[in-house]
């Protein structure tokens, strides 16, 4: 099965980053489950990233039908502000399946035509009355902008080159991805395992850590951060406060989205590491 386009960190762009550039379009991006949507033997199939089948596992999903020889790539999240945490993706009613690319439409194949010409055609009323599936926003690729959908909560933000062919299954500079990042404070819960050791044999972290945040005068856990670096954080001790940079929070969980443990605080107790 076709793998998607991914994207490359826009931190790693070695040339002026194209704010403000008419040649490059921005999307928001959506925190959720990659999926290609097509239409094979008269039904809806859908297939994760990794090229698995996942059309059975989203049941809302299995009503809506394409015209024949069509595919789309897009994402299925929940909106933002809505908990989506991972048990609950796959039954909650909120889910909205957003398309931002389309690779073949009544046959014909676009992967090699540019992108404004395939997000025309995405705009053709493709959708128009279907429940629960949209087209990404579209806008100017301004910082500011993007800065402030970042702050609003939003995972981030995908850079397009507007005359980019769909590249399938590979990383491409066409595509250029800023994602938000937060730092925040929480509480070691647990020491799970052992230090690791390095290539070297030294000990360079624990295994896995725990950690949590305080609720109505309760310590909750919310998560794991697995850790191998810096060398500090094998003094990781349950009840020192850490600060973690990730990419998002659940505000009803606390777990937190690729997190990675910065330092450690001895200024802040382990009290004020609120949810």
């Amino acid at each position: 099965m076709l793998k998607p386009m991914l994207a490359e960190d826009l931190a790693h762009f070695d040339r002026k980053p194209p704010w403000g550039s008419e040649d490059w379009a921005m999307e928001i991006k959506v925190d959720g489950i990659r999926l290609i949507w097509t239409n094979e033997d008269g039904g809806a199939r859908y297939y994760a990233r990794s090229g698995n089948e996942h059309t059975g596992r989203y049941p809302f999903l299995a009503g809506l039908t394409l015209p024949p020889g069509t595919m789309l790539d897009g994402e299925l999240a929940v909106p933002l502000g809505v908990s989506s945490d991972a048990a609950a993706l796959t039954n909650r009613g909120q889910l909205v399946y957003t398309v931002f690319d389309v690779l073949t439409m009544d046959g014909h194949d676009l992967r090699s035509q540019p992108w404004t010409a395939r997000r025309e055609a995405l705009e053709m009323g493709l959708f128009a009355g279907v429940q629960r599936v949209g087209l990404s926003e579209v806008l100017p690729p301004d910082e500011d902008v993007a800065r402030r959908l970042m702050e609003a909560g939003h995972e981030g933000v995908i850079l397009k080159r507007r005359n980019a062919t769909y590249q399938e299954g590979i990383r491409s500079w066409d595509w250029l991805k800023r994602k938000a990042t937060f730092d925040v404070d929480a509480v070691i819960v647990d020491c799970e395992g052992s230090p690791s050791k390095g290539s070297l044999g030294d000990s360079n972290g624990w295994v896995c850590l725990s950690y949590g945040f305080h609720r109505d005068g309760q310590l909750i856990r919310s998560g794991t951060v697995g850790q191998s670096e810096p060398r500090e954080i094998q003094q990781a001790k349950v009840g020192r406060v850490a600060v973690i940079r990730c990419n998002g929070i659940n505000a009803e969980t606390g777990a937190l989205r690729h997190p990675r443990i910065i330092r450690f605080r001895t200024d802040k107790s382990a009290e004020e590491c609120l949810l």
